[in-house]
């Protein structure tokens, strides 16, 4: 990422005896026979180099300048991004794309200077940190090389922490339904009003986030911890009702992890994870985990460096979860509307006002998750390679 700095020395030559000569052949031949009849001209004096002139002209000139150290130049370089970056934040024009050193190429920033920027934070609040960090991860094309593996992977577990969004948990949506029980039809458009401005902040800030973390997501290559921490997060963001792309990536990431062949073991911990899975999503209201039954408690909290730990957390979660002590179920604050809770959670969109019923209700909609039937055609994928190592039968997917 280094260029080579050259300094280019322009040297004045002065030509003399050449150019005269250069003049002679240009004359008539009359001109010439006088010219020979002329003395001999002195011989030209000796000239000084154009850099003793300067020299003696200026006798307080400085030195030529000493090439800069390409540490410090990637140091200026990666300053003066951050800069431009933090700027492109705050004046809201925002890249739709990793593509800002396609632009603004920065030759002396090194891949060590990006991964140590990915550990700290370097733009203040969450999101400019996140926006910053992920323009600088187009310095990094394509995969990550094997040794830089665990700072990815470890940037990717500590992102900056998304927002939850408003009306998503149970405490939440009942806090919701208690500050409205009394409203009365009138009040029906400002209270859809303030929701949806609560929400679209939420959806603002958590957009840099969800883009950095899902491009160091898919950076990383398909291994065990790899695809622990993936569901971890995908996990995380439903809890928080945050709809992203990273749960449909998880499904190719599985497989893909799932075709370098791995131990037998690995294969039926995972499996057993998404059986687990599939259990809290066909649970019953009335059996449903509470929102403290999350994705730490199913998969475990992961070593990215540590793969044997990451199989030790697919099997925990395979059958050995110590269920957290359940807590009181809320009751709704309303007259009759009543809250859930399930797995993938509920999440308020909208209220209306029911005239019969003289009483504000809630709309809901489940939290963005995979379905019973990708979380099965994945299940049956894994079990076909376990009960055929050698890669005979193969499930067909149904469409």
């Amino acid at each position: 990422m280094r260029e080579l700095r050259g300094s280019l020395i322009v040297r004045v030559t002065f030509l003399g005896g050449a150019m005269a000569l250069l003049l002679a052949f240009a004359q008539p031949a009359g001109a010439k026979k006088a010219a020979a009849a002329q003395p001999p001209a002195p011989p030209p004096v000796a000239q000084k180099p154009a850099e003793e002139h300067a020299s003696a002209a200026k006798p307080d000139a400085k030195p030529d300048a000493k090439p800069v150290d390409p540490k410090v130049a990637g140091q200026q370089e990666f300053a003066a991004a951050v800069a431009a970056l933090t700027k492109e934040f705050r004046d809201k024009k925002l890249r739709p794309r990793s593509d800002y050193f396609t632009s603004n190429p920065a030759p002396d920033i090194t891949t060590d200077m990006v991964f140590a920027a990915l550990g700290h934070p370097i733009g203040g609040e969450s999101a400019c940190d996140a926006y910053i960090k992920w323009q600088m991860l187009s310095l990094i094309p394509g995969k990550v090389s094997e040794e830089h593996v665990p700072q990815m992977l470890e940037a990717f577990v500590n992102h900056p922490k998304l927002s939850e969004r408003p009306g998503v948990t149970l405490a939440s949506r009942t806090e919701l339904v208690k500050d409205t029980a009394k409203c009365t039809g009138e009040q029906e458009a400002a209270i859809n009003a303030e929701f949806g401005k609560r929400l679209q902040k939420v959806l603002a800030d958590n957009e840099p986030i969800l883009k950095y973390s899902d491009e160091l997501f898919a950076k990383l290559p398909p291994t065990l911890p790899v695809v622990g921490a993936g569901f971890n997060e995908i996990m995380a963001r439903v809890e928080i009702g945050v709809s992203s792309d990273l749960s449909n990536t998880m499904l190719t990431v599985t497989r893909a992890w799932a075709g370098t062949n791995p131990a037998p073991e690995q294969l039926k911990n995972v499996r057993d994870t998404l059986n687990k899975l599939l259990e809290k999503m066909n649970k019953k209201v009335s059996e449903a985990p509470q929102p403290s039954d999350t994705a730490v408690t199913l998969l475990g909290v992961y070593d990215p460096a540590d793969e044997q730990h990451a199989a030790h957390v697919m099997n925990t979660a395979g059958g050995k979860v110590v269920t957290p002590a359940k807590k009181p179920a809320a009751a709704a604050a309303g007259k009759t509307q009543e809250l859930k809770d399930t797995f993938p959670p509920e999440m308020f969109i909208s209220c209306s006002y029911d005239s019969t019923k003289k009483e504000m209700t809630w709309k809901s909609d489940k939290s963005p998750f995979l379905t019973t039937k990708q979380l099965t055609d994945l299940v049956k994928y894994l079990d076909n390679l376990i009960n055929n190592p050698s890669g005979g039968l193969q499930v067909k997917e149904a469409k």
